[in-house]
């Protein structure tokens, strides 16, 4: 029963659009970059899924790119409008810092109605042309009971 959920997951993982199955796992991941606003402070939905009331597990991932100087890079997952989980990191292979660098969201939450999950991704400078990789994943699975 396990590897058949771990199949499952991995398998919705590799979607380059949104997936469900009868197990309560619902993801995204995207097949292209997404390119953030040139302007600090400007959030960006990389993915989105909408699930139905529940307690979900909720992670997410996503590699910024950042040839330029330096910035803090963060995401989180929103549910309807309520920010949650958030993840920040710093970029800029210009001043030494790493040209890539992923960030990762995890938590768990309680729904009451049909609910869509996004992450969010931006950047807190004026630094032009950083963008999220391809394959930024949000996967929203049920909890158990």
């Amino acid at each position: 029963m396990i590897n058949a959920i771990r199949l499952s997951m991995i398998a919705g993982l590799g979607a380059a659009a949104l997936t469900a199955n009868a197990a309560g796992i619902f993801s995204a991941q995207s097949a292209n970059h997404t390119s953030l606003s040139p302007s600090g402070g400007v959030e960006t939905t990389v993915v989105q899924v909408s699930v139905p009331p529940g307690t979900w597990t909720v992670i997410a991932n996503a590699s910024f790119v950042n040839w330029g100087n330096k910035d803090y890079d963060r995401c989180h997952v929103i549910a309807g409008d309520a920010p949650m989980y958030g993840a920040t990191t710093m970029t800029g292979e210009l001043d030494g810092q790493p040209a890539v660098a992923t960030v990762t969201n995890l938590g768990v939450v309680t729904t009451f109605a049909r609910e869509t999950f996004k992450l969010n991704c931006w950047h807190d400078w004026n630094v032009p042309n950083q963008l999220v990789d391809p394959g930024a994943t949000l996967v929203v699975s049920r909890s158990p009971k």
